[in-house]
């Protein structure tokens, strides 16, 4: 092959010559050089596999391409399910999935001459890749205890919104809400060791997913860590409205039964993970004596990372459950809530008790969890307004006129009704009914109201 060389037209004489055993042949041909006016268009080089993906996480794609005349070019990619920014100058594309996008993502890579330039046979060479998006590997509790409430939030950073869930396979009697991804099970006696269940990920209007998890069911675990949600007053609670404060309290536990009075939970350090679109911390973390000692606890959305302290006394803490940390945290939207503890992830963070030597297995202890019910509250005045709450709830003999202040009520909110000289509380039973409800100096509203669909 020949190439022209330099950047300007005219002629040239090439000579072609044949020697063979010293009988030779010579031809010269002329050849005319011209200036080229079309640039060739580049083309992508193969994309390498791109494994799995978590889901709303960005990823990295390097793309290269090949042009005959080492033009600059211009990268671009295109997908219905995902968002992306090119670095044009390394060809390096971060991909970041649709929020609540799993399964199969499909994108269009693509290669392009610069602006000005004319291609003889195109100018846009593409490749159409397809890549798995799978859930983000949640922290799940680290074991299951025989006869404790296991929970598994798949929802727990809040990254899956507008996902369904549904169980394909799973040990008896494990069930899943199929809205908030909340996971609850009692193992029992005769389902020790690894179990694994199954969940399908549905996309609205997209295709579904299905991920594998493995739980290690144990019995009679050394040391217990749990939670617990109280009031602000220290009263247990199960249910809060939005915009409430409440306190989630971290205790722990020595369950060795043959120590005698060498018992007691030395160290303690645990992850807490929760929605983060359900609650948030507001308050400081307050560490409860004897547990002041190398205290830790970062609040991040969604995760309090490395929560735990040391026993400041040289005197065992004893076998009975103590509280070792407590911090205030407020309900920011409706839903059900549910905080699980997982092991700590940084060196040193260790679970040590009182009289062992060694450092206790993850497998060894209880991480345990808390559910919390966080509600919306409706409030109803009756000021003579437009709003007719006969045409919106189903009354007596009476109607009534009142304006919202927000939105209608749901199936499992309370519903509180008040004017200038009467305060009530509603609240709904199981087949949606509003009971309860108060009396007015105008009227009697009946004691079962409906709701509207």
């Amino acid at each position: 092959m020949l190439k022209a060389v330099g950047d300007q037209p005219g002629t040239a004489h090439v000579t072609i010559r044949v020697d063979t055993d010293g009988l030779v042949d010579e031809q010269t041909v002329e050849i005319t050089i011209v200036q080229d006016t079309v640039n060739t268009q580049p083309f992508l080089n193969p994309i390498p596999p791109i494994g799995a993906v978590s889901a709303s996480e960005p990823f990295h794609v390097q793309l290269s391409s090949s042009d005959a005349e080492n033009d600059v070019v211009e990268y671009g990619f295109v997908s219905m399910d995902a968002t992306a920014s090119i670095d044009q100058g390394s060809g390096v594309v971060t991909i970041t999935p649709n929020a609540g996008f799993v399964g199969a993502l499909r994108g269009t890579f693509s290669v392009r001459q610069p602006s000005g330039l004319t291609s003889s046979s195109g100018q846009v060479d593409t490749q159409i890749v397809d890549i798995e998006v799978v859930p983000v590997g949640d922290e799940l509790p680290a074991n299951a205890v025989v006869g404790k409430r296991f929970i598994a939030d798949l929802n727990a950073f809040g990254e899956r919104a507008g996902l369904t869930y549904e169980l394909i396979a799973s040990p008896a009697g494990m069930i899943i809400d199929p809205q908030s991804g909340i996971v609850q099970w009692t193992p029992s006696a005769n389902q020790l060791g690894a179990r694994t269940f199954t969940v399908a990920f549905q996309n609205p209007g997209s295709s579904t997913l299905e991920q594998s998890f493995e739980v290690l069911v144990s019995q009679d675990p050394s040391a217990s860590l749990d939670l617990d949600v109280t009031d602000m007053s220290g009263n247990p609670i199960s249910s809060v409205f939005v915009g409430e404060t409440y306190v989630l309290t971290f205790n722990v536990q020595d369950l060795r039964t043959s120590t005698g009075n060498n018992s007691g939970v030395f160290a303690a350090y645990a992850d807490v993970t929760f929605n983060s679109s359900l609650a948030a911390v507001t308050g400081d973390i307050t560490f409860q004596a004897p547990y002041t000692l190398a205290s830790s606890g970062v609040a991040e959305p969604g995760l309090i990372d490395e929560l735990g302290a040391v026993n400041m006394l040289q005197t065992p803490a004893g076998s009975e459950e103590l509280r070792l940390a407590t911090v205030a945290m407020t309900a920011t939207s409706r839903g059900t809530l549910a905080f699980t503890l997982n092991p700590a992830d940084f060196e040193g963070n260790d679970i040590l008790l009182s009289g062992a030597n060694d450092v206790i297995p993850a497998s060894q202890i209880f991480f345990g969890n808390a559910l919390l019910n966080v509600r919306q509250r409706l409030y109803w005045q009756g000021d003579g307004t437009t709003v007719n709450w006969s045409a919106t709830l189903k009354t007596g003999t009476r109607g009534k006129t009142g304006r919202a202040k927000a939105k209608l009520p749901q199936r499992g909110d309370t519903l509180v009704f008040f004017d200038s000289t009467t305060v009530g509380l509603a609240s709904f039973s199981s087949n949606n009914d509003i009971i309860g409800c108060p009396t007015f100096v105008a009227g009697t509203f009946a004691t079962r109201v409906r709701t509207i669909d």
